[in-house]
């Protein structure tokens, strides 16, 4: 089987419309919004936020206690 763009469009599930209104963070907006002794997810593979990750370690002197599962 050949993995060319089309055949990858064709198994993959439709793409869904983001709903009105929702918009993303920046990243600044984010960093804000985790706590000290907060808990972040980061998501493995091709979902792993880079941008939000370089931050995070640039700035790791805003928290004292940081959980990253």
């Amino acid at each position: 089987m050949v993995f060319d763009a089309d055949t990858i469009e064709a198994i993959l599930p439709p793409r869904r419309e983001r709903p009105a209104g929702r918009t993303f963070a920046t990243v600044d907006e984010a960093l804000a919004a985790i706590p000290d002794g907060g808990r972040v997810f980061i998501g493995g593979g091709a979902t792993v936020p880079l941008a939000l990750v370089r931050a995070m370690a640039e700035q790791r002197h805003r928290w004292t206690h940081l959980e990253l599962v």
